[in-house]
């Protein structure tokens, strides 16, 4: 139930006012079903839905692969955030305060490492900046940032500096610092050779761009090179902080507005975000040097459901935005695409037209999905003749075909005829067709995710195990413990640590110790306060699984009674075994005695079997 130094009612007023369906349908498509929500798992494959949102209990639980937790965990899972870092994000998104930090000896080893990580990188951007601004060694780094339209309040705001191209200044630096090699090495500031383990400075004679995470502490760098060295752009190794398919740059700048717009503009590289930005896109962000994933969509979710895609104009930028767009498309985000002429990246078209017309011929000027995929389509295939031509047109029908509004395929249809020179009614009825193929197939291919393989091959529907009585008596007493005090008191007098199954056992010591603190039942509270994967699971499973009106005084006493005769059972089964062994050592006094015992043990259940 550890939660640092970070306040109960802080993380309680967290949960209380995060939705957890609108959280977790961001990134799972939910349908309602009876008193919950339902979808397909986010952590493992499946083709039906096995995953469950029950708003009522503030909870998630997949029957599938058994994740479960509340919106703190979830949100742990989906983007990889310690638990401190998830409340935070949570606290900051709804409004509570969230001043508040653990102490040292709270901390984890990781939590402690993940610290010393961002102190060596905060100081080495110190470092950075002012190599570039007060020193002989930056003054031709100086000069490249002006040449590129850099100004000096861009370069303060975005702490742009320079790496020296010496071989250790900056490990010299950080050490005067109390930062030993091996620890900035750890940070991904320095490197070694695998041969003679002599470590050097990763970055030399490069700008160095800080990277953030979303909460704005620093947790790598890119550098440019300023002369030949190549490659041309080196990123810092990926650490415990930084994993490049969950950063973008600069989130932390970004998500006000993008929240505020409900829409973020996607670049591709970190210069066009920052022009971009000083043209007046606030709400821009960047991948850093890595095609955008799921991942990273999934963080947009959490502050916007629209995404802007802003390219470059050349082929290769036009084959990601097309990318980009389908999977914007797969995880239900609507995304428009920014046009830029002449193969122009955003940086040379500001840099050639102005902020104004940037802002008004391209970011003020998109086109819908639909029409973007169309226009990408039409690149691919040679118009001027009939074959190439027919190709376009029956392939750009598809893509219509898929739309669910009439009056979207509509449109489309009368863009594409006046376009091909084929008939509306003649692409309309060719649509419908597709259209009836596709409703006619519907998923009949689809194998539900609890089908097994019989030895012959064929499939049939997995059925699940029977459990035993105790196991599914020991989880009602746990639901009832969690909505009741009473029934806690009850069970920690009637049957204290006896529980059959481990995970119940480590449920109810944590039950027992919540209430022994005088905090008030809250089955959502408690679940986030485990802070064990499994844990948290096996309680959710447990809330979504039995209903809190199918507890009462006579279903307590009976599940009580069934956990103690399985417990008796089991004695008697040793006893029985004991007896056996005594005799064949022919220890009859022993034996005596053990049978004596079996006969008690007999009793007892006979006793508590006239009772159920």
């Amino acid at each position: 139930m550890r939660t640092g130094s970070i306040p109960e009612d802080v993380i309680q007023a967290v949960l209380d006012k995060t939705d957890i369906v609108e959280l977790i349908g961001r990134t799972v498509a939910l349908s309602k079903s009876g008193r919950g929500f339902l979808g397909l798992c986010p952590f493992h494959s499946e083709k039906t839905p096995s995953f469950n949102v029950l708003p009522e209990k503030r909870i998630f639980y997949c029957f599938g692969c058994g994740a479960g937790g509340n919106a703190i965990r979830f949100l742990m899972k989906s983007e990889g955030l310690p638990f401190p870092e998830a409340v935070r994000a949570l606290a900051e998104e709804s409004g509570v305060p969230y001043e508040f930090a653990q102490a040292p000896s709270e901390l984890s080893e990781e939590q402690r490492e993940a610290q010393r990580i961002v102190a060596a990188n905060e100081e080495a951007a110190k470092f950075f900046h002012f190599v570039l601004g007060g020193t002989e060694q930056g003054q031709s780094a100086y000069a490249y940032l002006k040449r590129r339209g850099f100004s000096q309040k861009l370069i303060d705001e975005f702490e742009i500096g320079y790496a020296p191209p010496l071989r250790d200044s900056l490990m010299q630096f950080l050490r005067t610092k109390g930062f030993e090699p091996e620890a900035q090495e750890r940070a991904g500031l320095v490197a070694s050779r695998a041969e003679t383990g002599e470590r050097f400075d990763r970055f030399r004679d490069r700008v160095m761009f800080p990277i953030w995470d979303a909460g704005g502490k620093i947790i790598a760098f890119n550098g440019r090179a300023v002369g030949d060295a190549q490659p041309k752009y080196l990123h810092s190794p990926e650490t415990p902080l930084f994993q490049k398919s969950k950063v973008l740059y600069p989130l932390h700048l970004a998500k006000a507005a993008i929240r505020k717009s409900r829409q973020a503009v996607l670049f591709e590289g970190m210069v066009d975000v920052i022009k971009a930005r000083e043209a007046g896109v606030d709400n821009g962000v960047a991948t850093l040097g890595t095609a955008l994933s799921e991942s990273h969509l999934a963080i947009l979710r959490r502050y916007c459901d629209s995404i802007l895609i802003c390219y470059d104009g050349d082929r290769a930028g036009q084959a990601a935005a097309h990318k980009t767009v389908l999977l914007c498309e797969k995880v239900g985000m609507k995304a428009e695409v920014a046009l830029l002429e002449g193969g122009k990246d955003p940086d040379e078209y500001i840099a050639a037209h102005g902020p104004e017309a940037f802002l008004a011929n391209v970011i003020r000027n998109p086109v819908s999905s639909t029409k973007y995929k169309i226009l990408y389509l039409k690149k691919q295939h040679t118009l001027q003749d009939d074959a190439g031509m027919l190709a376009y047109a029956r392939a750009a029908i598809r893509i219509v075909a898929m739309l669910e509004s009439p009056t979207e395929r509509e449109h489309y249809l009368r863009d594409l005829a006046g376009d091909t020179g084929y008939a509306f009614e003649t692409l309309k009825q060719e649509m419908n067709e597709i259209r009836q193929k596709v409703r006619g197939q519907g998923d009949k291919d689809e194998i539900p995710w609890n089908t097994v393989m019989n030895e012959k091959g064929s499939s049939a529907p997995a059925v699940p195990a029977l459990r035993p009585a105790y196991y599914t008596a020991e989880r009602q007493l746990l639901s009832a413990m969690m909505y009741s005090e009473d029934a806690a008191k009850l069970v920690q007098e009637k049957l204290g640590e006896d529980f059959h199954v481990e995970a119940h056992a480590a449920i109810a010591a944590y039950l027992y110790a919540y209430y022994a603190e005088g905090k008030p039942p809250n089955p959502s509270g408690f679940v986030g306060g485990l802070h064990d994967d499994a844990l948290e699971a096996a309680a959710s499973s447990i809330l979504l699984s039995v209903p809190q009106d199918a507890i009462n005084d006579k279903v307590l006493e009976d599940c009580l009674t069934e956990v103690r005769k399985h417990g008796l059972e089991l004695k008697l089964k040793q006893k029985q075994q004991m007896l056996a062994r005594a005799e064949r050592a022919e220890e009859f006094a022993a034996a005596a005695q053990i049978g004596i015992e079996i006969i008690t043990l007999e009793k007892e259940l006979k006793s508590l079997g006239q009772r159920i």
